[in-house]
């Protein structure tokens, strides 16, 4: 089996496992939901998951901790972060129309829950103009500057982050599982920047 088959599954599984749980928590939760709203906040918790994944698996690549570390190849990780952005993606994009057939456009989503919805809607700008762009990375658009585009995707992370965590709904505990994802970001970041200094070595 090729890395590039093996990347889709691992990604597929990891979104299909996020799908299962995150559908069995939104029905057991006491809140009662329209079908509409229960779908958006599914694949709106899903989503933020596979591109919290996502920016891990990047920041794993250009830590090149496949070379320490073996779980997952170079060319395999690399493959399981590209199916994970479009699996995000599909999700977010899921997530925002839902939200549009329960007559919430993108005028009332901005002037009735406010900023941190914009901010939603940025990150979701910004992570599909970074997948597209990993498409053509090398053919149409030059590593350097490919390179330099992806540091927007912290910016992304930080805006979706803030978004999920402000529209959690009273009750849940699903802000706390959005929140743990800031850890293995940071300290990634953290390592990313003290290799770049020539601080560690790994």
């Amino acid at each position: 089996m090729n890395k590039t088959v093996q990347g889709f599954i691992f990604a597929f599984a990891y979104t299909l496992i996020l799908l299962v749980s995150f559908f069995f928590y939104h029905i057991s939760s006491s809140q009662e939901m329209g079908p509409e709203k229960f779908i958006a906040k599914v694949s709106g918790s899903t989503s933020f998951i596979i591109f919290s994944l996502s920016v891990i698996y990047g920041l794993y690549q250009s830590n090149q901790l496949y070379v320490r570390f073996r779980a997952l190849d170079a060319q395999l990780s690399q493959n399981t972060h590209r199916f994970l952005s479009w699996f995000g993606i599909f999700l977010a994009i899921l997530h925002r129309q839902v939200l549009d057939i329960s007559n919430y456009g993108f005028g009332n989503i901005f002037t009735s829950y406010g900023f941190h919805v914009l901010l939603g809607n940025i990150a979701l700008i910004v992570f599909f103009l970074l997948i597209l762009s990993s498409e053509i990375r090398g053919k149409i658009l030059p590593m350097p500057l490919w390179r330099t585009l992806h540091y927007l995707s912290f910016i992304g992370y930080i805006f979706v982050l803030v978004h999920a965590i402000v529209l959690s709904s009273s009750g849940e505990f699903t802000w706390i599982i959005y929140l743990s994802t800031l850890v293995p970001v940071l300290l990634l970041t953290l390592l990313r920047i003290l290799k770049s200094l020539n601080l560690v070595k790994i």
